[in-house]
């Protein structure tokens, strides 16, 4: 019985094809640390502005702004919140961020659909008055003020509270406040809306400002200026505040006390002129209280950037002496405490006009409470002058009229890059309040950079494994401080007034002093760029002297470190591009551009083939264009050009894959083989056709004459192919009959006989074709063969976004080799299926964790798909070509109708990722303000999808 053929049919999935990608953001802010490779290389943002918002007792509030617009909020020496490159301003339950909308940080909601260009805050220095108003400005001009206004601070046209934004109202005519181009914060007694050519204000009639309560009015005697060319400074950088006092106590020490009114001096900018409401050469005696009386503003025709305001009042007077710092010359004018410290101390020193005290001077700075202050030379020397109680300043010494030279013990302060002074806040001055003082001096070292002083105790100290670039040191209008240092590799530290001792701010990367400009290291070059023997592009890189030496080859989205010589595997065209680094700072990018064919030897070949006396050579996907093939039968090599009959016997067979053009060895492979030559069989007779069986002869009518009978055929050895036809009945039942002339008389009619089926002889076969199928019975499977896919290019694993800017895009240019080796003609079809782009933990704002998981669509990605590449087989486009999104499900990429796709092809794919500017919250910590599902902006982090790719077949 013969078996049927039976048809296996095979599935593949290729699900080893399953891999993570990573994603972060191009150019990076100030970014938290700890995070996988960066998307760029560490770009520094500086300092542009320090500002104290607000000094009270013993507490300083300032803020930090960086040349990339973004802040950090400080209390004292500590964040005041967690650091977002995404927020550019915050107040007290409020937060604007990149794209203009501002957000409640309580709800993480907003308070409008609104965008705005500016958000402020303050507090009315009033009775009844417990919370703070809130004013932004929108991007067409107008002002939305929320919050108290009991007091009609708001300017709404009521005096009612608001708990969602209104607009600002012109007094003049009740409508809203248009063309508005900036809101200044006067004091905790009003703010200013600057238009074009006018100044509205709202809030206290303090100095007889035009105020009304409940709406905004123009201000009068104001000096005319144009395109909203009016701004608003302040001494020290401070905006807001108190005054205090010393009392003397019976031991002869004395203790501090606040009055809690406003000291601030403040300055106005009209159209490039400065103004004061008090001149700057006479004490300002706290003009926000001082009287309700307008007061003209005064031309002060210095610039006061450089002015160091002391203030200090005392039961027995006051003193405010002022330094100024104009180039290198350095000016004081004021009232020295040194009369008015103790009550029976004698030479101090009125200036009731500028004098010129020293040339020469980089810098200089002061001490809280007190008059004495702080020079460092351009030289690199430091000098002190005014107050020395008990040798505070490391001289002896009670007092210096003129700067004084400060050495320390063993010239510790020679050399000295930058000054500071570290406040002690809360101290009483029953201990005089002192702090200590900082010197930078880069020849000492990193980590041992920094010089520590207070007095006679002088010691060298730094940070491990830092070097430090410089200081910043915000201070309130009493001369209250605080030292932050910055090094060199960007990282802020709090330096202390105790223990000399930096403690790191977390949080705040790359951060550079204002002014200063961080040593670029030289740009690599390209010192050699050959092929190697497999066509591949080989380059070494001279790096110079730098520590930190990397490469790229996705267009600078990922870094690599480099090792020497660089081999280039992908094919097509590349940009490579290669930076040097010295663990803060980065080169100019070095980037060429070029075209790689490499000779890919599929893993396993050669392959050596032998059927009975035929050797055949297999190289799979080997490239033929720039390739050759050696074949050597015991040691004698000739060129492959097809499969070839070895004789009977054991031989030494080698395959070699040679480079066409400089031939040189590619790829081996060594066989022993016996070669068995075919036999050929002997012929088998074919059997004498049994004759069919003579039916019963039909009744012989009468005879004709002589008749003559039809002879049955002798069978020959070979019968021809051609069946025998089957015997007619003869007249006699002999198998061979004798004619003769005579006939054989008739036998008499019987009926006649069902005569029995013909059989038809088989036909006589070529011996040499073997045995015909159905001589035996016969079991076999059709085998899928070679099938598999190969994904090549980069996966994009472990890349950060260290950025929340705008516009973002990740590129990828890769290809799939999918090989259809089973002679089956199935068809395929080959997919992919992405998941969506979910994010490490990263910080939450309301809780101050890392708990916060945020998530990106797949659909952020798309892919586009071009012509594929025959690398061996038939001439036919597989690719389904087009740009595709990605959604949740899969995307076929390309497609083999049946008896289409066999052999190997290349099917080229370009991804792009669009990074958007919000996400999704998948899950938050207890406690949280976020809510899943919300949107939220684009947060810096780590992002992975799940990639599925899918070979699918079928016979």
């Amino acid at each position: 019985m013969r078996k049927q053929r039976t048809h296996t049919t095979y599935k593949k999935t290729r699900s080893g094809f399953i891999f993570f990608l990573v994603l972060m953001l191009l150019v990076p802010a100030l970014t938290f640390s700890g995070m996988a490779p960066k998307a760029q290389g560490a770009s520094f943002k500086s300092v542009v502005d320090v500002t104290t918002t607000y000094a009270l007792d013993n507490d300083v509030y300032f803020r930090v702004t960086f040349s990339d617009e973004s802040k950090a909020y400080f209390h004292n020496n500590t964040l005041e919140y967690p650091y977002d490159a995404n927020i550019l301003d915050r107040v007290p339950g409020y937060y604007r961020d990149r794209d203009g909308y501002i957000w409640n940080s309580s709800t993480n909601t907003k308070i409008s659909s609104l965008t705005y260009t500016s958000l402020v805050s303050y507090k009315l220095n009033m009775s009844g008055v417990v919370a703070p108003s809130y004013f932004a400005l929108t991007t067409d001009g107008k002002v939305h003020a929320w919050g108290e206004g009991i007091k009609g601070q708001l300017g709404t046209g009521s005096v009612a509270d608001r708990t969602t934004p209104g607009f600002v109202k012109n007094g003049l005519d009740s409508t809203d406040l248009t063309g508005v181009k900036k809101i200044l914060v006067y004091s905790d007694m009003g703010v200013f809306f600057v238009k074009d050519t006018q100044v509205f204000f709202v809030g206290y009639n303090v100095l007889g400002l035009n105020a009304n309560l409940g709406v905004s009015m123009p201000q009068t005697g104001i000096p005319a200026f144009t395109n909203g060319s009016f701004d608003l400074k302040f001494v020290n950088n401070v905006m807001l505040t108190s005054d205090g006092s010393l009392k003397k106590e019976t031991d002869g020490s004395y203790n501090f006390s606040y009055n809690h009114y406003d000291k601030s001096r403040r300055y106005f900018i009209i159209n490039g002129q400065t103004y004061t409401y008090t001149s700057f050469y006479s004490p300002d005696g706290g003009e926000d209280r001082a009287s309700s009386t307008t007061k003209a503003l005064v031309p002060f025709n210095e610039d006061p950037n450089g002015v160091l305001k002391t203030h200090v009042s005392l039961q027995v007077g006051y003193f405010e002496l002022y330094t100024s710092l104009e180039g290198s010359n350095l000016y004081r004018w004021g009232q020295s405490s040194m009369a008015k410290w103790y009550p029976d101390t004698t030479g101090g020193i009125n200036f009731s006009s500028k004098e010129l005290m020293t040339t020469g001077v980089k810098k200089t700075t002061s001490t809280n409470f007190t008059s004495l202050n702080l020079i460092l030379k351009e030289d690199g020397t430091t000098f002190v002058y005014g107050e020395n109680n008990s040798g505070y300043a490391g001289v002896s010494g009670s007092a210096y009229p003129s700067p004084k030279r400060v050495y320390g013990p063993n010239d510790e302060l020679t050399d000295v890059a930058d000054i500071g002074y570290a406040g002690l806040q809360g101290a009483t001055f029953k201990t005089m309040g002192m702090g200590a003082f900082y010197a930078l001096v880069p020849s000492r070292g990193a980590g041992n950079d920094l010089v520590y002083w207070k007095g006679s105790t002088f010691k060298t100290t730094g940070v491990a494994g830092e070097a430090f670039a410089g200081f910043i040191e915000p201070r309130a209008g009493t001369g209250d401080s605080v030292l932050l240092g910055i090094t060199k590799a960007g990282n802020v530290y709090s330096l202390s007034p105790t223990t000399g001792v930096g403690s790191k701010i977390p949080g705040l990367t790359n951060v550079a002093p204002e002014g200063y400009v961080p040593t670029t290291p030289e740009q690599p070059t390209i010192t050699s760029q050959t092929l190697d023997s497999y066509n591949r592009n080989t380059l070494t890189v001279d790096y110079g002297t730098s520590s930190v030496k990397e490469y790229s080859l996705d267009n600078g989205t990922t870094w690599t470190p480099y090792t020497a010589p660089i081999v280039i595997t992908q094919s097509g065209s590349i940009t490579f591009k290669a930076r040097a680094g010295d663990g803060s700072t980065y080169s100019t990018i070095l980037t060429t551009t070029f075209t790689n064919t490499p000779i890919v030897i599929p893993t396993g070949y050669p392959k050596i083939l032998i059927s009975d006396d035929i050797v055949t050579i297999d190289i799979g996907s080997t490239p033929t264009s720039t390739t050759k093939v050696y074949v050597s039968i015991d040691g004698v090599e000739s060129l492959y050009t097809a499969p070839v009959k070895i004789s009977e016997g054991t031989h030494v067979v080698k395959a070699t894959i040679k480079n066409k053009t400089t031939d040189a060895v590619l790829g081996e492979a060594t066989e022993t083989v016996t070669s068995v030559p075919v036999a050929t069989p002997t012929p088998t007779p074919t059997a004498t056709p049994t004759p069919t069986a003579t039916p019963t002869p039909t009744a012989t009518p009468t005879p004709t004459a002589t008749p003559t009978p039809t002879a049955t055929p002798t069978p020959t050895a070979t019968p021809t192919p051609t069946a025998t036809p089957t015997p007619t009945a003869t007249p006699t039942p002999t198998a061979t009959p004798t004619p003769t002339a005579t006939p054989t008389p008739t036998v008499t009619p019987t009926p006649t006989a069902t005569p029995t089926p013909t059989v038809t002889p088989a036909p006589t076969l070529d011996p040499s074709w073997g045995n015909p199928i159905g001589s035996e019975d016969v079991t076999f499977n059709v085998l899928s063969g070679g099938f598999s896919s190969q994904f090549n290019g980069l996966l994009l694993d472990t890349v950060t976004i260290s950025t929340t800017n705008q516009y973002q895009v990740l590129n990828s240019v890769t290809n799939s080799i999918i090989e259809d080796s089973r002679g089956t003609g199935a068809g395929w079809n080959y997919s992919l299926k992405v998941t969506d782009f979910i994010s490490d933990p990263v910080i939450d704002n309301s809780l101050g964790e890392n708990n916060l998981v945020v998530k990106m669509p797949s659909n952020s990605l798309s892919v586009d798909v071009s012509n594929s590449k025959v690398m061996a087989g038939q001439d036919t486009n597989l690719s389904l070509n087009g740009t595709y999104v990605f959604n949740a499900e899969p995307v076929v990429l390309a497609k083999a109708e049946e008896f289409q796709g066999m052999g190997q092809y290349q099917i080229p794919m370009s991804y792009m990722l669009r990074v958007p500017d919000k996400v999704e919250v998948v899950s938050t910590g207890s406690g949280s303000n976020y809510q899943v599902g919300a949107k939220t902006g684009l947060r810096v982090g780590t992002y992975r999808s799940q990639f599925t790719f899918t070979l699918a077949s079928g016979i």
